[in-house]
């Protein structure tokens, strides 16, 4: 992964890639970084199947340090339960108002430059930017 983001995984993918996904109890899918297990959702897991329409999602992040521009993460299936996103209902609540409307503010910066012997510690990221930045936006 190189940016951070909700990444997927459909059936025709890893049936691309070799795995035998008819075979599959998709309950078992893992997925893994830094040794860490990351939380998934499996879209359509319910009837143990992996089925066509079915999909792994989960929150992937880009590289943490200046020695690599790709982060990576495995898939593991065939063992223990895997980690699951809670889930929560996502409708109003009853009582509480809906606002017509919100603010934001987006930032940007664009790389312009790395310094690879730039003196000090390494946890420094030697880069120099343009702040780019754009006026309030109200959106509706």
């Amino acid at each position: 992964m190189d940016r951070d983001g909700i990444y997927e995984l459909t059936y025709p993918a890893l049936a691309s890639a070799g795995v035998a996904v008819d075979l599959l109890d998709p309950r078992t899918f893992q997925v893994f970084t830094g040794g860490e297990e990351v939380a998934i959702r499996v879209v359509g897991e319910e009837d143990g199947t992996f089925d066509a329409q079915d999909v792994i999602l989960f929150w992937g992040e880009g590289p943490d340090d200046k020695y690599t521009n790709r982060n990576v993460y495995w898939l593991g299936y065939g063992q223990a339960m895997g980690l699951r996103m809670a889930t929560r209902p996502a409708g109003p609540t009853a009582g509480v108002p809906v606002p017509p409307a919100t603010w934001a503010r987006p930032h940007f910066e664009e790389n312009v430059g790395y310094w690879s012997l730039m003196p000090g510690d390494d946890a420094l990221e030697p880069v120099s930017y343009t702040h780019l930045t754009l006026p309030t936006i109200y959106s509706v």
